[in-house]
């Protein structure tokens, strides 16, 4: 089976869409840590400050790598637009989740599975909502 470039393109920018969600995961687990470990927060305050900076994290390398060969819109749209989806992501994880909970006795299987479908959730508004294209540049020409 052959890909046409344009095919080649979307499977380079999912490939690096997952490498920096693994990376995002990575942040949000290290500052998680910082704070619970080392400033004695609650995980919930935790969360509220690992989430955020994940996201800006995840944005910033999604903008200038993932997505960096489509013309895209302004940077603040672009964020705006980003953040919704991440939120839409989150919520189609926690329902994911808690339906899998009610099948699969093991939590690690129902985050698999939550994960799993929040990362195409969030592709797809990436994707198309936060970095939709104003017509596309080959990655060559950036």
């Amino acid at each position: 089976m052959r890909f046409d470039k344009r095919t080649w393109q979307e499977a380079v920018r999912i490939l690096r869409f997952g490498i920096v969600g693994l990376g995002g995961f990575v942040v949000d687990a290290a500052v998680l840590a910082v704070m619970v470990h080392g400033l004695g927060a609650n995980p919930y305050v935790g969360r509220a400050v690992s989430v955020p900076i994940a996201i800006v994290f995840t944005f910033v390398c999604n903008r200038c790598w993932s997505f960096a060969s489509l013309s895209q819109p302004t940077l603040g749209t672009a964020f705006a637009s980003y953040v919704s989806t991440q939120g839409a992501g989150l919520l189609c994880n926690l329902a994911v989740y808690s339906a899998a909970l009610l099948v699969i006795p093991s939590p690690f299987g129902a985050l698999a599975i939550a994960s799993a479908t929040a990362m195409f959730v969030n592709y797809v508004g990436a994707r198309f909502w936060a970095f939709r294209s104003y017509g596309s540049r080959s990655i060559s020409e950036r």
